[in-house]
């Protein structure tokens, strides 16, 4: 069953120690020798920095403070691993590249429960898809509005009859209620069967926009999923 809650309602989270080796950093590829106790975070971005610059804002949503969100999350003591597509990525193939480096980690002896994929937008989309490729029911999943309405529903209606019933994982998503782009993945949810999925519907008002930078309101319930037990 998926459990929906509103933004008032505070999502505690476990205390991760700084002090602990390999905490609290920013890489754009897995390290050759991972701290094994250390919680990890593939990252991906939403397509406007495919071929935009940071600095170049959108109309619609201002300048996308991808850097700085990088930054809020190995403040919470993840190890934060992401790097700036170029160009419009398939979304197939990049997922291909982003299981194997989650692969390499854990086949480096990194327990599965201390991995995360999270992505916004069209990282978003890619991971649910990362869900239906790396089928490990350990790994965790963080779905920024990615399961696209509006203009967007096409994709999510391909990959619902297409890919939903394969993904495996622990997943959580997080919309805001004015989004236009992004809605509720609970069908997606469902078709999998997955027995750990939350939803986050938040109420910041700002839609889509609302991932463009790095708000308490995201930033803190998914830093407490990648670190949960």
């Amino acid at each position: 069953m998926i459990k929906q809650i509103g933004l008032r309602i505070l999502v505690g989270f476990c205390v991760f120690h700084a002090a602990a080796a390999g905490a609290g950093e920013v890489m754009q590829a897995p390290p050759t020798a991972p701290d094994l106790s250390a919680y990890y975070l593939f990252h991906m971005h939403g397509s406007w920095l495919e071929d935009h610059s940071e600095n170049e804002p959108n109309r619609r949503y201002g300048v996308y403070k991808y850097d700085d969100t990088l930054k809020a999350l190995a403040d919470k003591g993840l190890v934060v691993i992401s790097e700036k597509r170029r160009g419009r990525v398939k979304p197939r193939k990049y997922v291909e590249k982003l299981s194997s480096q989650v692969n390499t980690l854990i086949d480096a002896g990194v327990s599965a429960s201390h991995i995360t994929v999270s992505g916004f937008s069209k990282g978003g989309a890619m991971t649910l898809q990362a869900g239906a490729a790396l089928q490990n029911s350990d790994v965790k999943f963080v779905v920024l509005s990615g399961c696209g309405i509006g203009d967007f529903a096409k994709g999510y209606r391909q990959f619902l009859k297409r890919g939903a019933a394969r993904m495996q994982g622990r997943f959580l998503s997080i919309y805001d209620s004015r989004d236009t782009d992004g809605g509720s993945c609970g069908e997606a949810f469902s078709k999998a069967g997955l027995s750990h999925a939350k939803e986050i519907v938040l109420e910041v008002g700002s839609g889509h926009g609302v991932f463009y930078q790095p708000l308490s309101e995201w930033i803190d319930p998914l830093a407490a999923w990648a670190k949960s037990p």
